[in-house]
C-alpha cells in the first residue's frame, strides 16, 4: 500500500546504494511530466524512459529490425515513424509484446549506463510511463505515482492534447488501472490541485530523502 504524500506520513527511508532513484510513473494527465520538472529545477537529475526510447529507435540496428518485421511503411525518412509503429501495434498484444522486446531491453541498457556516471548522495529520478506494466518496480529505490481524480484528469487530458473523449479513454483502458498503480507503489502524490501544492509535496520528499542519507 502507497503511503500518503504528506511529510508526516512519510515510512522510514533507506539508501541501499551510494544514490538513490527514484522510478515516477502515474495516470494519463496526472501531472507526471509536471514533477519531472519540478524535481529538475530543484537540482535533482532526471532521465526520460521515453527520450532513452528515442535513441533506441534511431540506432540501425533497431530500424533493421523494425523495417523487417512491420514492413518499409515505419522508416519514413531513414527514421522510423513512431505513429505508424503505435499504428501496427494498436491492439494487437503480440505485435506489442514483439516491440516490447525488442525496445525495453537497450533502453534498460542505456539507463544503467547512465547510473554508472552517479556522483555518491545524488538522487535520480527515472520517469516511466509504463514502471508496472513492465514490471520494473523492484527495480527502485522508490516507486512514485502521481495521481489525480479521474474528470480532472481527463478534463486536463481533452483540453492539452485535443484528444476526443474517445481517444482518451482508449489511452486509459491501454495502461493498468490508476488505483492498481497506487497499491503498487511506494509513494503516491495526489495532484488535485494547484502546481504550488505538488512542488511541496515533491520538496518534502527530497527532503525526507535527503535526511535519510546522514
Amino acid at each position: 500500500m502507497a503511503f500518503s504524500m504528506e511529510i508526516e506520513s512519510l515510512p522510514e527511508i533507506h539508501w541501499d546504494n551510494k544514490f538513490f532513484v527514484i522510478g515516477l510513473t502515474g495516470g494519463i494527465a496526472s501531472g507526471k511530466s509536471t514533477t519531472a520538472e519540478i524535481f529538475q529545477n530543484a537540482g535533482v537529475q532526471v532521465i526520460s524512459a521515453d527520450m532513452l526510447a528515442k535513441e533506441v529507435f534511431e540506432t540501425e540496428e533497431i530500424q533493421s529490425a523494425l523495417r523487417n518485421h512491420f514492413g518499409e511503411s515505419v522508416i519514413e525518412k531513414n527514421q522510423v515513424s513512431r505513429l505508424k509503429i503505435a499504428e501496427k501495434v494498436f491492439n494487437q498484444p503480440e505485435e506489442l509484446s514483439y516491440l516490447n522486446s525488442l525496445i525495453h531491453p537497450e533502453v534498460k541498457k542505456k539507463f544503467n549506463q547512465m547510473k554508472q556516471s552517479l556522483e555518491p548522495g545524488e538522487i535520480l529520478v527515472y520517469d516511466v510511463p509504463l514502471l508496472f506494466e513492465t514490471n520494473q518496480d523492484h527495480e527502485y529505490d522508490l516507486t512514485l505515482t502521481i495521481h489525480a481524480d479521474f474528470h480532472i484528469r481527463k478534463k486536463r487530458a481533452l483540453s492539452r492534447s485535443g484528444w476526443t473523449e474517445e481517444e482518451f479513454m482508449q489511452r486509459e483502458r491501454a495502461q493498468l488501472p490508476l488505483e492498481e498503480k497506487i497499491e503498487r507503489s511506494t509513494a503516491c502524490i495526489e495532484n488535485n490541485g494547484n502546481q504550488d501544492e505538488l512542488k511541496r509535496k515533491i520538496f518534502s520528499l527530497i527532503q525526507r530523502i535527503q535526511d535519510a542519507k546522514n
